[in-house]
C-alpha cells in the first residue's frame, strides 16, 4: 500500500520456493496521500499522474525490494533469487475467489506432498 495505494494484498503464502498471492487492484486512480514525486516515480514509464501499476509492476516491485533486501543481509551483491517470469491469473466471480483463497490457505499443509520437498 505504500508503494502502490490501488493495490491490496487480500491473501498470500510464502512457500520455501514460491509465492501465492491474491491482489486487489482498484478501479480508483485518485492518489491517496502521495507526493508529487512519489506518483511521478511510481508511473514515470507511463506518463501518468497517478499510481497505475499493473501487475508486472508489483512482482517486479517486490521481486526487486526483495532481493536487495535478502542481498544486503547475506552480504551478497548481484544475486538473483527470483525466476524471470511469474504466473498470474485474473479471478472472475465471488467462487474462484473462494477456491483460490483456500487453496493459498491450504498450500502449507500440502508442501510434503510436492515434487520439490525435500
Amino acid at each position: 500500500p505504500e508503494r502502490y495505494p490501488t493495490v491490496k494484498l487480500d491473501k498470500f503464502v510464502i512457500m520455501p520456493n514460491h509465492i501465492h498471492a491474491i491482489l486487489s487492484i482498484s478501479g480508483n486512480s485518485e492518489p491517496i496521500q502521495q507526493t508529487q514525486e512519489r506518483q511521478e516515480q511510481i508511473c514515470q514509464t507511463r506518463g501518468l499522474a497517478y499510481p497505475c501499476p499493473t501487475v508486472g509492476d508489483i512482482i517486479c516491485a517486490f521481486k526487486s525490494i526483495t532481493t536487495k533486501t535478502a542481498n544486503k543481509t547475506d552480504e551478497t551483491l548481484g544475486r538473483k533469487i527470483w525466476q524471470f517470469r511469474f504466473h498470474d491469473h485474473i479471478i472472475r466471480n465471488d467462487d474462484e475467489y473462494n477456491r483460490i483463497w483456500q487453496y493459498i490457505d491450504e498450500n502449507p499443509m500440502k508442501w510434503q506432498n510436492d515434487c520439490y520437498y525435500e
